[in-house]
């Protein structure tokens, strides 16, 4: 192959690169998807309607594949030119996280959904080394400013799009309930189910291309300081104003959504901006005029603009929760011994509960009587001792148990729930109860379990197993698999439904400890870092570290991590970069 059709190459996976980066932001479209077998107890069906991530994960797939392909046979084209293979480094560190992920596959008791991914989120084995790939596709064949731009535009412009499509969310115009929205994401395939399409979000609420309101945090977060790198990077004038248009829906969107998470991450970027133009000019009096100014207005903003002020007060709430406001309750403990529930209350003293035929078996200390209910079809077992009146409530009718006590000293009353669908067997929900699923282990470093919608109760509960499994952990996206969903005391405390089922860790950096063990979770770190020194902190970090502030609250999300792995490979291919413009 000559140099001329090498180049062709070369510019046909660039092409196919940048069409992947702007395409997965934007994908809507029905997929019936299969439930991976240790969901389908738990989630009631076999299979999920998915309009949001598995077409996006499609699309990633098909893209990194057959660009990774395009990008080999150019390599071997230029290997037989005896071209070097520059940076040994990064490729031992992306060949060591490949391998930790595999390994993590290999060793997991959930392989299907491993390999797959969560329902709703697909972020399975194939999906990280696709991340992984576009790093190495990025590196190996971007060699000027234009092409790296080319790719950051594309999901600039991808990104603005989802935010538009929100900021007309915002304003009660949801492009998706409209007739045209719903045959675009059905096609011709689906177009039976129509009548049935109905996403339950108030006015108001934005979900764009999305669905969880909270990634369009995510996103926004990665977008913003994209597109401020963009407006300055644009070479044609007319253009800037352009891209300086952009950032309005995407902060219409980012308050639209609702993500505190998100509004922090953008604040933080600008944060980040500041201080590297504080490196790279330290000696400018404009950068410092710059900045006090940004201050100013931020400082307004906070103060004086009212769409702010949820943002800061939850902020604040979450920071300054007093002992008050922490999750308490009357039950010490819980056992099971198959078939019995015994809960013990902070006294010593004990409720215990066994099936049985017509009813329950119920035992405790004090005196008691069963009253029989048949107008609310239910089974009342109440029973009094020196400190409680504790009461059994069978709803026969729904299948459902409630456990409820109250401190006769202080009067607090404490609930727990669960469910007798099936003979001689609880449940939690539709997922039977077991010695693994029964109760959570907590580790107990966050008091206000409450902290970020419930965010605490999972970081006590996840950090536990991260332990349990630390060197290459669970798998890609088991989280749901493993998690103790049973936990027949707390779920109900802090989500208000025994049967929530907790399926994301909320948090980045966990959810790649539990995925890959603390093996993976270093290896991360290390490319993460590596890029960002041997980029000699460029700009394109500033993205990255807004992604990773989100990420504290937020999980790893398709149409975000990839470009996350792209501005890796973008920093590593920049000294290459500089060094051929330069001569």
């Amino acid at each position: 192959m000559n140099e001329k059709n090498i180049e062709k190459l070369r510019k046909i996976a660039i092409g196919l690169l940048v069409l992947t980066i702007f395409l997965i932001p934007l994908i809507v479209s029905l997929r019936i998807v299969p439930v991976p077998d240790s969901l389908q107890q738990l989630y009631n069906k076999e299979v999920n309607y998915d309009f949001f991530a598995y077409a996006k994960a499609q699309v990633l797939h098909i893209g990194t594949i057959v660009s990774l392909i395009l990008v080999l046979i150019y390599q071997w084209q230029n290997h037989k030119k005896n071209e070097k293979i520059n940076n040994k480094t990064t490729l031992i560190l992306l060949l060591l996280f490949s391998i930790s992920i595999i390994l993590s596959f290999l060793l997991s008791e959930n392989k299907e959904l491993a390999w797959v991914g969560m329902i709703d989120r697909y972020e399975g084995t194939l999906t990280w080394l696709c991340y992984i790939g576009l790093t190495y596709i990025t590196m190996s064949i971007i060699k000027t400013r234009k092409e790296m731009n080319g790719l950051i535009y594309a999901f600039v412009l991808s990104a603005s799009i989802v935010a538009i499509i929100g900021a007309f969310q915002k304003f009660g115009m949801d492009f998706f309930k409209t007739d045209i929205g719903k045959l675009m994401m059905l096609g011709s395939r689906y177009e039976e189910l129509f009548m049935k399409v109905n996403f339950k979000f108030p006015e108001g609420q934005v979900y764009t291309t999305l669905y969880n309101p909270n990634y369009v945090g995510s996103l926004v977060a990665l977008a913003f300081p994209l597109t401020l790198y963009s407006i300055y990077a644009v070479k044609k004038w007319w253009i800037k104003p352009l891209f300086v248009l952009l950032i309005i829906p995407q902060i219409i969107s980012l308050i639209g959504s609702q993500s505190t998470g998100g509004v922090v991450a953008v604040a933080m970027s600008i944060v980040f901006m500041g201080i590297y133009l504080l490196i790279k000019f330290p000696m400018r009096k404009m950068v410092y005029l710059g900045i006090g100014g940004i201050v100013i207005i931020g400082y307004l903003a906070l103060t004086q603009l009212t769409f702010f002020e949820p943002y800061y007060n939850d902020v604040l709430k979450n920071l300054n929760a007093d002992s008050e406001s922490y999750v308490t309750t009357e039950f010490a403990s819980v056992e099971y011994n198959h078939p019995e529930i015994r809960y013990i209350l902070q006294n010593g003293e004990y409720i215990s509960i066994s099936p049985m035929e017509g009813g329950l078996d119920v035992a405790s200390e004090g005196e008691g009587e069963v009253i029989q209910d048949d107008d609310n079809k239910r089974l009342l077992y109440r029973i009094t001792s020196k400190e409680y009146y504790k009461q059994v409530i069978y709803n026969y009718n729904e299948g459902l148990v409630r456990v409820w006590v109250q401190n006769l000293q202080t009067e607090k009353t404490s609930e727990a729930r669960f469910n007798y669908y099936y003979s001689n067997q609880f449940s939690v929900g539709t997922l039977p109860l077991d010695k693994g699923n029964y109760n959570a282990d907590s580790i107990g470093w966050f008091e206000n379990e409450r902290f970020m919608s419930g965010r605490g109760y999972i970081w006590n509960r996840t950090i536990p197993m991260v332990l349990e499994k630390p060197l290459f952990g669970y798998g890609a996206d088991t989280y749901t698999a493993n998690y103790p969903q049973g936990d027949l005391i707390y779920k109900r405390l802090i989500f208000w439904e025994h049967t929530t089922i907790v399926d994301k860790p909320h948090n980045l950096f966990l959810n790649i400890a539990l995925n890959f063990g603390f093996v993976g979770l270093i290896l991360f770190l290390g490319i993460s870092a590596y890029a960002m020194i041997r980029s000699r902190l460029d700009f394109l970090v500033i993205p990255i570290l807004s992604y990773f502030v989100v990420g504290l609250v937020n999980d790893s999300v398709v149409f975000g991590t990839y470009m996350i792995f792209v501005l890796f490979g973008l920093l590593l291919a920049l000294p290459k970069i500089k060094t051929e413009e330069s001569i």
